[in-house]
């Protein structure tokens, strides 16, 4: 597998994270603004455009989706924080 990778060019490593976006997403740790939580906001890989090229660098592009950890799924006040972190992303908070 080292080999392999070690052979490709950009291309074939763009069109390989292309291959696997799918299957992947990003987890980003924010802290709540209104009581302190941490919560694991996740972003899925772009169905459209995955990866491109961005300098001499791959840019992996986010599609945003909203997806909390499984320890606040049985937090009393789940319902309330999801609220509230929807209408803090509509304000561009």
């Amino acid at each position: 597998m080292i080999n392999m990778y070690h052979k490709m060019d950009m291309y074939d490593k763009e069109f390989m994270i292309g291959l696997l976006a799918k299957d992947m997403f990003v987890p980003v740790e924010i802290d709540y603004l209104d009581g302190g939580k941490t919560v694991s906001h996740c972003m899925d890989i772009s169905a459209e455009n995955p990866v491109c090229f961005n300098g001499a660098h791959l840019q992996l592009n986010l599609e945003d989706s909203i997806k909390v950890r499984p320890s606040e799924l049985y937090d009393d006040n789940f319902r309330d924080l999801q609220d509230k972190l929807i209408k803090n992303r509509k304000n561009g908070v």
